[in-house]
């Protein structure tokens, strides 16, 4: 994932993991391994764009081709 989260965002992003996967699973989500990396934003490429900084999204997105925006623009 790209960094710039907080240690409580990652907290919150590992515990949802953990319980949501075991439900699928149907198993507990103590028996859930879950592993993140932090990835600068310029050394991953989304869309044929490295990823903005951390504040700098809307910024990004705007860089984008309109008919991307487009197609992007419901799950943004």
């Amino acid at each position: 994932m790209r960094a710039g989260r907080s240690d409580d965002q990652k907290q919150e992003m590992l515990r949802r993991l953990t319980t949501e996967v075991g439900g699928i699973l149907g198993v507990a989500p103590e028996s859930v391994w879950v592993y993140l990396s932090d990835i600068p934003g310029p050394s991953v490429a989304e869309y044929g764009r490295s990823l903005p900084e951390p504040g700098q999204e809307d910024a990004w997105f705007a860089s984008l081709p309109a008919e991307l925006q487009e197609r992007l623009a419901p799950i943004r």
